[in-house]
Formats: C-alpha cells, sequence, structure tokens
C-alpha cells in the first residue's frame, strides 16, 4: 500500500526507480493470486489486491482505468 501511494502520486519523482525495485523480485508483486483474503482480514477495510494489480499493470505499461479496474474483458456481441 506504501508503494502504491508514492508511485501514484504526481509528485512523486522516484516512480520509475521504484518500479524497477518492485518488478526485479518475482516475490513481491507477482505472488499474490488475488483471491481477495488481505481485503478479508485488513482491519483499515483496504483492499491491497487492486494496489498490487495497479502497480503489475504499471509494471506492465498497460493504462489503468479510472474508477477501477476491469474485472472481466468485455463479451463480443454475438
Amino acid at each position: 500500500m506504501q508503494a502504491y501511494r508514492f508511485i501514484f502520486d504526481s509528485r512523486d519523482r522516484a516512480a520509475e526507480q521504484r518500479l524497477d525495485d518492485l518488478g526485479g523480485d518475482p516475490y513481491r508483486l507477482f505472488r499474490c493470486r488475488t483471491i481477495m483474503n488481505c481485503a478479508e482480514v485488513c482491519p483499515k477495510g483496504l483492499e491491497p489486491v487492486r494496489a498490487i494489480e495497479a502497480i503489475r499493470l504499471k509494471i506492465a505499461r498497460v493504462s489503468v482505468h479510472q474508477g477501477g479496474l476491469e474485472t472481466h474483458p468485455p463479451k463480443s456481441p454475438n
């Protein structure tokens, strides 16, 4: 959550360095399986999995939509 706070702060000048630090070790971000256990037990009601997913997308250079991440791709009209 702290990494997310700094990386997505427009005033932060070290975002790229932070992303490099997080992306180098596969056990930091990519160990999370996004099953939301962290959100269930968080005493502050935060959802760390959302922050982890946003950082993953930023490392992959995929744009993050405002208002949250899409959980499923849109269905094609068939």
